[in-house]
């Protein structure tokens, strides 16, 4: 598991911690997701922060990256605390700079991004965002979640052996991007129901989608 130092810069202050999931866009400096690890004051002062007007810093590959929450008051999640070892402790510190003695699992996600969960008899659904967005934020996609998009988010009567071209097809048209990551993946979509039904008309008439 690869651990990135993270920091989160305040007007009067600035906290450190460790993440080992984190999901962004580079280049509009966007952040989606960011999974945290470290003394409980770190984590909370972090999750609060990225709530609020803070932004995140990212060691990535030896750079230093600058990301802002891509929603204000995106959700927050904490885990339940576990003792740490006594070398995690040594490099773990809370926000007054002690070592931390416990460690706290905690993560930020984007008010856009779309969460997998498990259904009825162990099939996957995907749970949409309380608002509606312009654009939506697919974590760790597969086929199977992003057929379950197409058929929850924008109604469209997808079969699962089309999702390949589907992709392609909006990737190739700017409408999918994929997000910079670590310890995850995603992708970014922007699209409209209407450009989504268009394009499964333009497989079918083609004869790239069949029945």
């Amino acid at each position: 598991m690869k651990l990135l130092h993270v920091t989160l810069r305040t007007h009067q202050s600035r906290i450190d911690c460790l993440a080992d999931r984190l999901l962004y866009d580079a280049q509009g400096s966007r952040l989606f997701l960011v999974s945290l690890l470290g003394s409980d004051s770190a984590v909370r002062a972090i999750l609060s922060g990225l709530s609020g007007h803070s932004y995140l810093e990212a060691k990535v590959d030896g750079a230093w990256v600058s990301l802002y929450p891509d929603v204000r008051g995106g959700k927050s999640i904490r885990a339940r605390l576990a003792e740490s070892s006594g070398r995690n402790g040594s490099r773990l510190r809370g926000a007054a700079g002690r070592s931390a003695r416990t460690l706290t699992h905690g993560a930020w996600i984007c008010n856009k991004a779309l969460v997998a969960a498990s259904g009825p008899l162990g099939q996957e659904a995907v749970t949409m965002p309380a608002c509606e967005e312009p654009e939506i934020c697919l974590i760790d996609p597969t086929p199977q979640r992003f057929l379950a998009l197409l058929s929850s988010r924008f109604v469209a009567p997808a079969l699962p052996e089309w999702t390949d071209w589907i992709v392609a097809r909006l990737k190739e048209d700017g409408h999918l991007s994929d997000l910079d990551a670590v310890g995850t993946s995603g992708c970014l979509l922007r699209a409209t129901e209407s450009e989504i039904d268009e394009l499964i008309c333009q497989g079918v008439r083609s004869g790239a989608l069949k029945f």
